[in-house]
């Protein structure tokens, strides 16, 4: 595994030196207060300026996937960067260029306008937001009493008395051709529940509402009033099932 060399805190100390080497070329006397106030002042510069970036910008190289393998390993299908928010080390970084690998299930960074692409330590991820969506990271051994099967990135759907999440990943597939063998991506989404801290899982309509026992009836009234359909639109039909079930439990 290849780490990535910070460009960015290497760039910003060259900076200093050079700063503080024309400081002292200017000062009469090597121990004036002069050099010295500039030395701490440079000093506090660095520190403030990479703080959290030196934390940030470290992690494997990450390289693309071959152009003959088709579909796309991304959320939402795409390879470009978008902008977006991530809890790194118990850092909060804004405006961060994100890119969502579900095949591999990491989170992609890059800097120096795309010259160096790496993936963030997953473990060191507690979340992130990108395209409306928040991706919250579960541990299936640090959060054994949940009932996690697979520790990795999770899409919060729903977050209330109830969470919703669904479990967002490519598989890759093969298929063999006349003359090679095809390799393709597809997606697989699974969803669960979290209620009472215990994550269940749910791939229809009925084993969702049967955890709800009480309120199952209401629920169905819902959906019929307002033409919802679990196989048509899945996440937002359970969305907004939770959310009802928050109004009715009130």
């Amino acid at each position: 595994m290849h780490y990535i060399f910070n460009p960015i805190v290497i760039s910003l100390w060259l900076t200093i030196l050079i700063v503080f080497r024309s400081s002292a070329q200017q000062t009469i006397s090597p121990d004036s207060q002069g050099q010295k106030t500039a030395a701490q002042n440079l000093e506090s510069y660095f520190n403030i300026a990479v703080k959290q970036q030196s934390k940030l910008f470290n992690g494997p190289f990450y390289e693309f996937y071959s152009p003959q393998i088709t579909g796309s390993a991304y959320f939402k299908d795409s390879q470009e960067f978008t902008k977006g928010s991530v809890v790194y080390d118990g850092f909060l970084y804004e405006n961060v260029p994100l890119l969502y690998d579900l095949y591999r299930d990491v989170l992609v960074s890059v800097f120096y306008e795309g010259n160096f692409k790496f993936n963030l330590i997953s473990e060191k991820v507690s979340q992130f937001k990108i395209d409306d969506h928040k991706f919250v990271y579960l541990n299936k051994d640090l959060d054994a009493t949940k009932s996690i099967k697979k520790t990795g990135f999770y899409d919060l759907l729903y977050d209330g008395k109830i969470k919703v999440y669904s479990k967002r990943a490519k598989l890759m597939q093969e298929a063999n051709d006349t003359r090679y063998v095809r390799r393709f991506f597809v997606s697989k989404n699974n969803y669960f529940v979290e209620r009472d801290k215990i994550m269940i899982p749910f791939g229809k309509l009925g084993t969702f509402l049967s955890l709800f026992k009480n309120e199952k009836a209401e629920m169905r009234k819902f959906l019929k009033k307002n033409e919802l359909k679990f196989k048509d639109d899945p996440e937002r039909t359970i969305v907004l099932l939770a959310g009802y079930y928050d109004a009715l439990t009130n």
